[in-house]
């Protein structure tokens, strides 16, 4: 090789090296060239994880990968920044799909896919499983709601007999001993006892708690409870909060101390998460999520936030949690048993797991991949 050669050569490859750096250093950083700008623009990525393995995943139409058998996630990378259509298939399952909002420097992450099989597996329930389904039952029905009848207060620690509490047909909340009887609030509406103190709502709609030992009577609020004959519901949250239902619908949320605020009206039922995070809020043709805590993943919601994840042209009858993830929702309406997810920022994908009529739908943690409903007198179980 001449020295003019080896003069173009190491030239040349330096030019090379100083046009093509730049690009190189973009590149490994999260940019790429779009053609139709002429120019470098950051990217961003779309995180997938899913139960379902084996998903082919497809973005904008285009085959990107499929996930492994041993793991349903996968990572897409250096993403244009945009809007962008994701579609998840598998073999004789439901595609899911999705409209995305990339954006640059930042991953959107979906970590709670489950593709649901075209054939889902029904049985009649098993012996077991119609002994959790009737342990379930019997755990709701001694719940600590019984605002009309008599409550006593447990305590082993206290060497003197605990009071019972009642309410007369005066609205009169009566505290007893084996001994004495005594008028401790007037003009109740209803009340119950959580961690041994009594909560109630007097007649002119205020909420106030008792302490039984004291007798000292502490309001609350005043939120605009619905007052009828029938007695407003208490029930505590998983983190220790109170949660009233009133005669109308109205569900209101207290710290049990000094707040009490108004989450929404119109409410025919409600369900914990297993986790305690979330609460689902079933209406006469809609499904809410109202966040307890602050949401750890995206997207990030705040607690107290509310949103709409379902509605229905028809009326819906039950509504659970899903309680394998915590993530979807299980919902049944005169058209049969639908099946969906709560994230609802690119779209909705609903699933009919049945399509005939059924009278109940029940969900329980103790075995939270199955789904019963029930037809007459027999129950089934859906296994997901």
């Amino acid at each position: 090789m001449t020295r003019l050669t080896r003069r173009i050569f190491f030239y040349s490859s330096v030019a090379i090296f100083v046009l093509l750096a730049p690009i190189l250093v973009a590149y490994s950083i999260g940019y790429t060239f779009r053609s139709d700008t002429r120019s470098l623009e950051k990217t961003g990525g779309i995180f997938i994880k899913s139960k379902t393995p084996r998903i082919s995943i497809f973005l904008d139409g285009t085959f990107i990968k499929e996930t492994s058998y041993f793991s349903g996630g996968a990572l897409l990378t250096e993403i244009v920044p945009g809007i962008h259509r994701l579609r998840l298939e598998k073999a004789n399952y439901h595609p899911w799909s999705s409209t995305i909002h990339v954006e640059p420097e930042l991953v959107t992450d979906l970590r709670n896919i489950l593709l649901i099989s075209n054939s889902v597996s029904i049985a009649t329930s098993t012996p077991n499983e119609l002994i959790s389904l009737g342990t379930q039952a019997a755990n709701e029905i001694s719940s600590p709601i019984i605002p009309k009848e008599t409550i006593s207060i447990q305590d082993l620690s206290e060497p003197v007999p605990s009071p019972a509490f009642s309410l007369d047909n005066d609205g009169n909340l009566i505290g007893k001993t084996a001994t004495t009887s005594k008028i401790l609030a007037s003009h109740i509406n209803s009340f119950s006892i959580f961690e041994q103190t009594v909560y109630f709502i007097n007649k002119n709609g205020f909420l106030g708690k008792l302490d039984p030992v004291s007798e000292k009577i502490t309001t609350i609020g005043r939120p605009g409870f619905y007052l009828l004959d029938q007695p407003a519901q208490f029930f505590q949250a998983p983190d220790e909060s109170i949660v009233i239902l009133d005669a109308s619908g109205g569900l209101f949320l207290s710290d049990g101390s000094t707040h009490i605020q108004t989450i929404t009206g119109g409410v025919r039922q409600f369900a914990f998460d297993s986790s305690g995070i979330k609460m689902l809020i079933q209406k006469n043709q809609s499904i809410d999520i109202f966040w307890l805590k602050d949401n750890a993943f995206q997207p990030f919601e705040k607690n107290g936030t509310r949103q709409q994840v379902f509605a229905s042209d028809t009326a819906i009858h039950d509504a659970d949690w899903f309680f394998a993830d915590n993530a979807h929702i299980v919902i049944r309406t005169t058209d049969g048993i639908f099946f969906t997810d709560i994230d609802v920022r690119y779209g909705k994908n609903i699933v009919q797991l049945f399509s005939k009529k059924t009278d109940e739908l029940v969900t329980i943690p103790s075995l939270p991949n199955a789904i019963f409903f029930r037809r007459e007198k027999t129950f089934f179980t859906i296994s997901l």
